[in-house]
């Protein structure tokens, strides 16, 4: 433990989020060579003979094993190098991406499509991918479609691509 501690920087700045929850500890020593999607970087460090993430390690030393289906989320600064267990608690993936500032969690917290309909449960359908289409854009999207090449369709010919 006391090769861990000092590679932590325990003066790192305040969550501006959250600075009740006291300042960052910030990783020192080693990181990933390469950065997470959206650019989060996050220590490493060797330990057991494996190299693992030092926030975690600190985690399963202090708090013990993470429940089943469960990453820790730093809730409090989204600093991937920050060691504080106070930032941090165990959430599924889907929890910590969809609080996180990615484009997905941009997207999910759009309660309303660009024209301006609710994203509503009768409004909204989803598709395989998950992404979510709003039901009244598509209906008018498809009368605008079926008003030009309508004729052409029932008589069964294949609309001319203008």
């Amino acid at each position: 433990m006391d090769r861990f501690r000092e590679k932590v920087n325990y003066d790192g700045p305040l969550p501006e989020r959250y600075p009740e929850a006291g300042p960052c500890h910030l990783w020192t020593a080693s990181t990933a060579s390469r950065p997470h999607p959206g650019g989060q970087v996050y220590g490493q460090f060797h330990a057991d003979g494996t190299t693992v993430a030092p926030h975690s390690w600190l985690w399963r030393q202090e708090r013990g094993p993470l429940p089943p289906g469960h990453v820790l989320d730093h809730w409090a600064c989204d600093r991937g190098i920050c060691v504080n267990l106070s930032h941090m608690r165990p959430a599924t993936q889907r929890e910590n991406i969809l609080r996180s500032e990615s484009i997905g969690a941009v997207n999910r917290a759009k309660t309303h499509c660009p024209q301006r309909h609710a994203y509503s449960s009768e409004n909204t359908s989803v598709d395989a991918t998950g992404a979510r289409h709003c039901r009244t854009c598509a209906r008018d999207r498809n009368r605008r479609y079926y008003a030009t090449r309508g004729k052409e369709l029932r008589r069964g010919k294949r609309a001319s691509v203008e």
